[in-house]
């Protein structure tokens, strides 16, 4: 078999439209022009930063090499692949099995809303990760910010009304679950509604991968143009604020998104 040619910025031809083609399969929606213009040499960069390349953004035969070479396990949303290796750097401390489980509802769920983009993909992988650690729904544990020294669980919560909540067992009943950690009895009632599941009677299946997802991904919706602002002034703690109000988490937050430009 002929070696391949050498290729970088201002190539032409139909080694340049395979290499385009490759860069689409491995998850880098690039055009296929047979021009290697400025968005190749970006995707081509990028992809040799994923494989631990020397991102020169030169495609030599190490770089046709890791393209022929299937990059291992990956998902797939809209029409980008995200690689597992891409999803774990961005979760560090998180169970492989938990990341390979719920990341596809997720996905799923995103692609759904319109949001399988270059932006909202790595902002839900971040936000779940940041939220949750574990990359797993869970509830909220008990803390001196929700229960009286001694009282009932989440007794803090019960007559919050910026929560909606109406007094006992509401607080503990609509306690944060979830991937967002979904609070207080209105926003049960309000996503509730928006995915027709009875949250009110059932508020445990907040916790369940498929109406967790659907819950995070419903809220980046909501807010969508708001967090694209927010990732296109690079203000990330605008972004983590957009979440839980302040900058509780930004660190990982930020850690956590930044990843997603160096691997995926």
């Amino acid at each position: 078999m002929a070696a391949k040619s050498v290729l970088r910025m201002s190539a032409q031809g139909q080694e340049v439209k395979h290499l385009q083609e490759k860069l689409r399969f491995a998850g880098y929606p690039v055009p296929v022009t047979g021009e290697f213009d400025s968005r190749t040499h970006n995707s081509v960069v990028a992809f040799q930063t994923s494989r631990h390349l020397k991102p020169d953004g030169i495609v030599g035969e190490k770089t046709w090499t890791a393209l022929d070479t299937p990059p291992g396990k990956f998902f797939t949303c809209g029409t980008l692949r995200i690689t597992l290796e891409t999803a774990l750097k961005m979760c560090p401390d998180s169970p492989r099995a938990n990341v390979e489980k719920f990341l596809p509802e997720i996905l799923v769920n995103l692609e759904k809303r319109g949001l399988a983009n270059e932006t909202m993909i790595p902002l839900a992988i971040a936000t779940t990760y940041t939220e949750t650690r574990g990359f797993v729904p869970l509830s909220e544990f008990q803390s001196k910010y929700n229960t009286s020294p001694g009282g009932r669980p989440f007794d803090l919560y019960d007559g919050r009304k910026d929560l909606g909540n109406q007094g006992a067992p509401d607080g503990e009943r609509y306690r944060g679950r979830g991937f967002i950690q979904l609070t207080g009895r209105a926003n049960y009632l309000s996503y509730g509604h928006a995915l027709s599941i009875d949250l009110i009677s059932q508020p445990e299946l907040a916790n369940t991968p498929s109406v967790a997802a659907a819950v995070l991904c419903e809220y980046l919706k909501k807010r969508e143009s708001k967090f694209v602002q927010a990732v296109n002034g690079n203000d990330l703690a605008k972004a983590r604020a957009l979440v839980n109000g302040g900058s509780h988490g930004l660190d990982v937050f930020s850690a956590s998104f930044l990843a997603w430009s160096k691997v995926a």
